[in-house]
């Protein structure tokens, strides 16, 4: 595929929904002209809304998030709007991502001040060490896990809410710092979070948990079960 736009610059966050690939490029002196755009069927558009000053862009259970640094949105396989988040520009939330639940309820993620859901009028600090930054979230099983600030940019002291009840609990990981994302496994009870940080000697690592506030394995290029070429 030739001719996209900007394809010689910075492109950055890119997710695919249904027979489309989306992705975000990032204009380099103007963070209000990134720009948003779909390719399907070989053929490239700019998608449906360009709100410029994007965070993120993810797919995940259908949906397709956006969000940016004055607004989160949640769209529809078909590109309909499902949730919507708007600030004026004088105020900046810093978004970072936006996801459904099972309840049809939509919670929202913040740089700076944690996670809320609007319907509910429900916002929640994580309390991390350091931060209440939000770097990450995903659903599964009823419960909404997080990855909570730390040192540097962000730490892997994940928080997860049981729904319901309201009960956070975490992993006493404080060490980990700078995770940037987590993946919560479809099959059985492990998660993982992509640490850039470092614990002891056994540095960067992809860290595999099961348990509240410990760790079970932290993978590295010594123990990958990945096998070299």
């Amino acid at each position: 595929l030739t001719g996209i736009p900007y394809e010689n610059d910075t492109i950055d966050h890119i997710a695919a929904l249904g027979e489309s690939i989306y992705y975000a490029h990032l204009a380099s002196n103007d963070a209000s002209k990134d720009s948003l755009f779909k390719i399907t069927n070989n053929s490239v558009e700019p998608f449906k809304t360009q709100p410029g000053y994007i965070q993120s862009i993810r797919s995940r259970g259908g949906y397709l998030s956006v969000a940016t640094d004055y607004s989160s949105m949640l769209y529809s396989a078909d590109e309909k709007i499902i949730c919507l988040n708007e600030s004026p520009n004088s105020s900046a939330p810093f978004y970072t991502d936006i996801i459904k639940l099972h309840d049809n309820s939509c919670w929202v993620s913040y740089e700076n001040n944690g996670v809320s859901c609007p319907q509910y009028n429900i916002s929640i600090l994580p309390q991390g060490p350091n931060s209440n930054l939000i770097a990450d979230m995903k659903f599964s099983d009823k419960k909404l896990y997080t990855v909570a600030g730390n040192l540097g940019l962000w730490g892997m002291a994940s928080f997860s809410l049981k729904l319901g009840t309201g009960e956070w609990y975490g992993h006493d990981n404080w060490k980990f710092t700078n995770s940037l994302c987590l993946c919560v496994a479809p099959n059985h009870n492990k998660y993982y979070y992509g640490s850039v940080g470092q614990y002891g000697e056994q540095g960067t690592g992809l860290v595999e948990c099961s348990n509240s506030w410990w760790y079970d394995t932290v993978y590295t290029t010594e123990n990958t079960p990945i096998k070299k070429k």
